[in-house]
């Protein structure tokens, strides 16, 4: 008996203690939560996509929200998983629950799509709000998600979204680094002279992913049956100190000197068919180089990339 009496004493203890562990949560009336969109257009090359749901009202606690993505339509999207050893899909959802914050009026879903080389025509997939705790589900309870494809949008469009570029370091070791090509609206300047812009490849390096360096679409090359992108070199990207750039510097052929960087050079990388790949001249290399504002000295090579091949 007296050992019963323990053991009963012991589960009371357990019971109060999974209760108060138990999560509090919103006890305001008047709280509800939907879809911020009815319906969103995304581009498939678009990387990481953030699907927002919103709150409203005066909440005294933290909201919970159980969302449910699935495909849906003519052409429905499908997750990506793995079957019999190969992987395929459309999107990878990194959490169908989400908790909005005392004093939070929204949060977002993040999913990441993933870029196919098929022309299937747009995919779409819906985002619902199946149930939540702390508030009420609103009117709007999903959202309607296009994903467009991107096999039949312009090359300039089709080839902005996440890579990876492959390379060889300065100490001949292979390694690779991820990087995003952006571009610019349709009607400015720069779309009109193909410009885009690379950035995040330089992240390992100086600790931000902030830094972007200009690159060129060609298409109307008379003497190229494809079309190509350029990156010209000498560029400054980044102040080092009070007296001196980092530069991105390129090279086809051997350099007695650092300073035979400061010479015009234009990497050029060529796509595959699919434009899911981008291989830089066998010879080329990309330098990032510390020198004063106007190339006259330089303190040091701080990077260098050889064989480089840009993939989705």
């Amino acid at each position: 008996m007296k050992y019963t009496k323990i053991f009963a004493l012991f589960l009371g203890a357990l019971s109060l203690t999974a209760c108060s562990d138990k999560e509090e949560f919103n006890t305001a009336s008047g709280v509800t939560v939907e879809m911020a969109n009815s319906e969103l257009t995304v581009n498939e090359n678009g990387g990481l996509i953030t699907v927002p749901v919103k709150l409203s009202g005066e909440a005294n606690g933290p909201v919970k929200v159980q969302l449910k993505v699935e495909g849906c339509g003519e052409i429905p999207a499908v997750p990506y998983v793995e079957t019999n050893g190969t992987w395929d899909g459309n999107y990878i959802v990194t959490s169908e629950t989400l908790s909005i914050p005392e004093g939070e009026t929204s949060v977002s879903v993040e999913i990441r799509l993933i870029d196919d080389i098929l022309e299937t025509g747009d995919r779409t997939f819906s985002v619902t709000i199946v149930s939540c705790e702390g508030a009420v589900i609103g009117n709007n309870a999903s959202t309607l998600v296009t994903v467009a494809d991107n096999e039949s949008l312009p090359i300039y469009q089709l080839i902005q979204g996440d890579w990876k570029m492959s390379y060889i370091d300065r100490d001949g070791n292979k390694t690779s680094a991820n990087f995003t090509i952006t571009g610019y609206d349709e009607g400015t300047e720069e779309f009109n002279a193909g410009m885009l812009e690379f950035g995040g490849i330089a992240a390992d390096l100086f600790g931000t992913t902030e830094i972007w360096v200009p690159m060129y679409l060609i298409e109307d090359d008379p003497d190229s049956d494809k079309p190509y992108v350029v990156v010209p070199t000498p560029k400054p990207f980044a102040y080092y100190d009070d007296a001196n750039y980092v530069w991105l510097c390129g090279s086809t052929a051997p350099i007695t000197g650092y300073l035979d960087l400061a010479n015009d050079c234009m990497l050029i990388g060529e796509f595959d068919k699919e434009t899911q790949s981008i291989t830089f001249q066998q010879n080329a290399k990309m330098w990032y180089v510390v020198a004063s504002f106007n190339f006259s000295s330089v303190l040091g090579n701080v990077g260098t990339f050889q064989n480089m091949v840009m993939t989705r």
